[in-house]
């Protein structure tokens, strides 16, 4: 398969496939409760977030994932600070996944970060996603502390950029 890889405003992102994809990963993944995700994957509360990047299929068009890099401005930012970035909603559709859409996606939000001068990236992540704990390792991020949101465990990462 032959994938295309930009800023959500240029491969024209619909928020109705926003709402699809972040509802497929993590509420039909068991990761988020439907209820939430009614208020948190609304297009419009995750385009304010922050810089939208996608990877689309090139045959059907469809939209096969996303990462958003959150800046410590954003109402959405829980831990970056000034200088930093926060890389979130990490989400690879099922029927993409294993042919290195999440690596490429968190590459292409590491190396935007680094052309913003951003010193740091952090992310945080459920305990039970332990794919994308594999993910975030094997691209250098190292796991700095945990919290604990709406009973659910989360760890936290970070990358010195």
């Amino acid at each position: 398969m032959s994938f295309e890889f930009d800023t959500a405003e240029h491969l024209k992102v619909g928020d109705s496939e926003l709402t699809e994809i972040l509802r497929e990963v993590y509420v039909d993944g068991g990761f988020t409760d439907s209820e939430l995700a009614e208020e948190i994957f609304k297009a419009n509360a995750v385009r304010d977030r922050g810089a939208i990047f996608c990877v689309r299929n090139r045959e059907s068009s469809e939209l096969a994932g996303i990462v958003i890099l959150v800046a410590p401005s954003s109402k959405a930012s829980r831990l970056a600070k000034d200088g930093e970035v926060e890389m979130q909603l990490l989400g690879v559709r099922p029927k993409f996944r294993g042919q290195g859409l999440g690596k490429l996606l968190v590459a292409q939000a590491i190396a935007k970060a680094r052309a913003d001068c951003c010193s740091k990236m952090v992310l945080w992540t459920q305990r039970s996603m332990v794919a994308a704990h594999h993910l975030y390792e094997s691209n250098g991020f190292l796991q700095v502390g945990s919290f604990e949101n709406n009973g659910r465990e989360f760890l936290v990462y970070s990358i010195n950029l």
